[in-house]
């Protein structure tokens, strides 16, 4: 199962991509990809999808810098 330190390591690496829907929805709110990255690295897994048929994934939660939570 995929832990939050591996995908910690995978955004430290830049070994990530983000979904159409991610980039329209940040765009949306007019959150940044740095903003994105720095949310994941403080956050946690809340809800993980093994069998996700584009392959294992899941959601994480995390505070921005400006105290604001995104999943």
């Amino acid at each position: 199962m995929l832990t939050i330190e591996e995908i910690k390591k995978k955004i430290a690496n830049k070994e990530f991509f983000l979904s159409q829907h991610a980039v329209e929805k940040s765009a949306a709110d007019m959150i940044t990809d740095e903003t994105i990255e720095y949310t994941i690295r403080q956050g946690d897994i809340i809800e993980s999808y093994p069998s996700d048929p584009r392959g294992e994934s899941c959601l994480v939660n995390g505070q921005m810098p400006d105290g604001r939570y995104l999943h």
